[in-house]
């Protein structure tokens, strides 16, 4: 039965009407403002008596009593939606925004200037991601991915992986007993047609798809965790290209970005194998011209802010950093540290070993063993394979190599 109405709320339409768990009513309207009811009084007056007078509709001086956030946006207020996990409210608008509120009416985030978007119509929270898909405009309504951890617009970081430009989406719905799936209303131009599109979270596919490499990926190298420093990646290009990936540092950001590109320079046939050297802080390839080189990474602004100064000097001087390994080639790279030549061929596999020892196979059929402190071959196994060695394995726990 009906509980109550509650006439004049707003001046204009109420575009949007949203419920979060403990009851509470947000609705949006053209008239820029949302309202917030408190859920307990409309609880008191369902119990009441249907016999009542005032069963269905408060008079005297017991009206439903609410809050207004007047001027929420620019713009009239075109959707309204909740946050069950952060007990927020978020709402979008025709002025191509969508902002997070508390339930105070304190405003948290405001994202705006989504390409392809110049209202905001749809809006919804994903439970599976912990994310807002917001879309809308003119025919061109494409959803966007808002990250409140960061907060970011991801929707570039995540289209490789799910067809969001594929669809003009004028209206979103998250599904209240499935958290893995989100429904899109499609509005093609043809009055009579409408569909619906359903995204399905799946937990084993693709999460992230970094593209910056312009052949394949040959070695995809994690830099050991050091402390409080944001997780790097190392990926090598068959075409000579090294590239450092940096995470957010966020512990609730799960954003990559490219923070360095390195060219081999004169390495004949590119690059074939990576390995991380934790002695020595470096990048160790093979190649494919037989040689291997050491590869040193340059500070990041993070590490340099991070770093304790050096006793005796003064804050503000200028850092001196020096290299844990020789400048083989005179500062010619600010990369490159040492080639070092020794296969007849493709080198396939290289790993780091125990008491600064790495290890190294190759075409030739054989693997070789270096020096990390001299950088230089200290033995040789021949003919270790009848033919062409491809990979190598180390285990720490016994100090066995496969």
């Amino acid at each position: 039965r009906l509980v109550c109405t509650v006439p004049d709320v707003h001046a204009d339409v109420i575009r949007g009407v949203a419920c979060d768990a403990s009851g509470r009513i947000f609705t949006g309207s053209y008239d820029r403002s949302v309202c917030v009811f408190d859920g307990e009084q409309f609880e008191r007056m369902r119990a009441r008596d249907t016999d009542e007078p005032a069963a269905n509709l408060p008079r005297g001086g017991d009206p439903p009593r609410y809050r207004r956030w007047a001027n929420a946006h620019d713009a009239a207020v075109s959707v309204v939606s909740t946050d069950p996990a952060n007990a927020w409210v978020l709402t979008g608008s025709y002025d191509g925004s969508c902002k997070v509120w508390t339930h105070e009416g304190a405003q948290l985030m405001n994202f705006s200037n989504f390409p392809g978007v110049d209202k905001v119509t749809g809006l919804c929270y994903s439970p599976a991601t912990g994310t807002y898909w917001a879309s809308g405009g003119k025919g061109r309504g494409r959803v966007n991915v808002l990250d409140p951890r960061s907060p970011l617009n991801v929707t570039e970081f995540v289209r490789g992986v799910c067809g969001f430009g594929d669809f003009a989406v004028t209206a979103l719905h998250a599904s209240p007993n499935d958290g893995d799936r989100v429904f899109g209303v499609i509005a093609d131009g043809v009055p009579t047609r409408h569909d619906v599109v359903v995204w399905r979270f799946e937990y084993d596919a693709t999460f992230r798809v970094l593209r910056a490499h312009e052949d394949w990926v040959e070695a995809l190298v994690r830099v050991p965790h050091r402390g409080g420093a944001p997780e790097e990646v190392y990926s090598v290009g068959s075409e000579g290209t090294v590239l450092r990936w940096r995470a957010s540092g966020d512990v609730s950001t799960d954003v990559w970005t490219k923070e360095e590109s390195i060219d081999g320079g004169d390495v004949a046939g590119g690059m074939a194998c990576a390995c991380f050297s934790a002695d020595l802080g470096a990048l160790v390839t093979g190649c494919e011209d037989g040689t291997i080189r050491i590869w040193e990474p340059s500070v990041s602004p993070d590490d340099a802010d991070g770093c304790e100064s050096e006793p005796g000097s003064e804050a503000g001087d200028e850092p001196t950093k020096e290299s844990r390994l020789e400048d083989y080639l005179d500062g010619e790279e600010t990369w490159l540290r040492k080639v070092m030549p020794g296969h007849q061929g493709r080198v396939a596999a290289v790993a780091e070993l125990w008491d600064h020892t790495l290890a190294s196979a190759g075409a030739d059929g054989t693997i070789r063993f270096w020096d990390l402190q001299t950088r230089r071959e200290a033995h040789c196994i021949p003919d270790a394979h009848e033919n062409a060695v491809h990979s190598l394995e180390r285990c720490a726990l016994r100090e066995e190599m496969a």
